[in-house]
C-alpha cells in the first residue's frame, strides 16, 4: 500500500494536471479594466468589469430602473470562482421581494434562482438579485455571446411564481464572450462545480 500510494504522490508531482485544478485569480486582480470588491460581511470577492453596468429600459406599467451586470466571483467556502449575473433595480413605490429571475434570449427562457439584498433610503428601494452562472447557467452566458447582434434581453422578476417587474437590457455578445472565455482560460471548468448547481438551479424552457 505504501508504495502505491509513493507512485500516485510522485505522479501528481511529475504531471501536476492530474491533482485537483485551481482557478488563477492573478489576471482579474491585476487587469486594469476590472474592478476588485470585496463583499461586506462576507469573504467572498467580486471582479468587476470597468465598462458595467448595462443600463436597461422597464417595460410599461412598471415604475424602476435596472442595470444588470456580468462578473466573476470568488467563494472561498466552495473554493470555486464563478461568473455571476446581477439585476439591480430601483422602485419608489415598495421593494419588489423576488425569490426568481427570468431571462430570454432568442426563443429560450433561463430562470434562475437568486439571492436578494435591498436597501432603502427616503422611500428609494434599491435591490440587487444575484445569481452564480453553473450549470445550465453558463449555457444562459454562452447563448448572449452567441447573439449575432446585440438584441434586447427581457428580464422578469418573480414573487410565488408571478411576475412582478419587467424590462429589457442589452448586454453585448462580444462583450459576454470576453468574460466567458476569460473565466474558461483562467481554469473555470476545471474547478469542481457540481456541488453548486444545486444551490444555483437554471431551468432552460424553450419558448413558442
Amino acid at each position: 500500500m505504501k508504495r502505491i500510494l509513493s507512485i500516485v504522490l510522485c505522479l501528481c508531482l511529475l504531471f501536476p494536471a492530474l491533482a485537483l485544478a485551481e482557478f488563477d485569480p492573478a489576471p482579474l486582480k491585476s487587469d486594469p479594466d476590472i474592478i476588485v470588491i470585496p463583499l461586506p460581511n462576507s469573504v467572498d470577492t467580486v471582479y468587476r468589469p470597468v465598462n458595467q453596468p448595462y443600463f436597461g429600459q422597464v417595460d410599461e406599467g412598471f415604475n424602476g430602473e435596472l442595470v444588470a451586470y456580468v462578473e466573476y466571483i470568488t467563494l472561498v467556502d466552495a473554493d470555486a470562482t464563478v461568473l455571476r449575473l446581477m439585476i439591480s433595480t430601483v422602485s419608489w413605490d415598495m421593494p419588489y421581494n423576488a425569490e426568481e429571475i427570468c431571462l430570454t434570449v432568442g426563443s429560450t427562457r433561463y430562470s434562475l434562482a437568486v439571492t436578494h439584498d435591498e436597501s432603502e433610503y427616503d422611500g428609494t428601494y434599491m435591490e440587487d438579485y444575484s445569481a452564480c452562472l453553473v450549470g445550465n447557467g453558463l449555457n444562459l452566458i454562452k447563448a448572449i455571446a452567441q447573439q449575432k447582434k446585440d438584441t434586447p434581453i427581457r428580464v422578469e422578476l418573480l414573487s410565488e411564481g408571478n411576475v412582478v417587474f419587467s424590462g429589457q437590457v442589452i448586454i453585448p455578445g462580444e462583450e459576454a464572450a470576453a468574460i466567458y472565455d476569460q473565466w474558461i482560460d483562467l481554469g473555470g471548468k476545471q474547478q469542481s462545480l457540481k456541488p453548486l448547481e444545486e444551490l444555483w438551479p437554471c431551468k432552460v424552457e424553450k419558448q413558442k
